[in-house]
């Protein structure tokens, strides 16, 4: 399907990952909220099958790895 993860804001600590894998062909959607990933505030889209992303927090944003 189709859908939006929103990331947490706050209670992450620096280091800890989330991991995302589109299985299905609908597009995935994530939301860095007040946060940005990769220095973007813009949402990121995984919108092909099989596609994956690793994110690592640094206690206040997102990293790709």
């Amino acid at each position: 399907g189709t859908f939006t993860i929103t990331l947490p804001t706050s209670g992450m600590n620096a280091g800890e990952e989330i991991r995302v894998k589109n299985m299905g062909t609908g597009t995935i959607t994530i939301d860095p909220q007040t946060g940005n990933i990769d220095g973007s505030t813009t949402d990121y889209v995984l919108d092909v099958q099989f596609s994956a992303i690793t994110l690592v927090s640094t206690g206040t944003n997102w990293e790709i790895i």
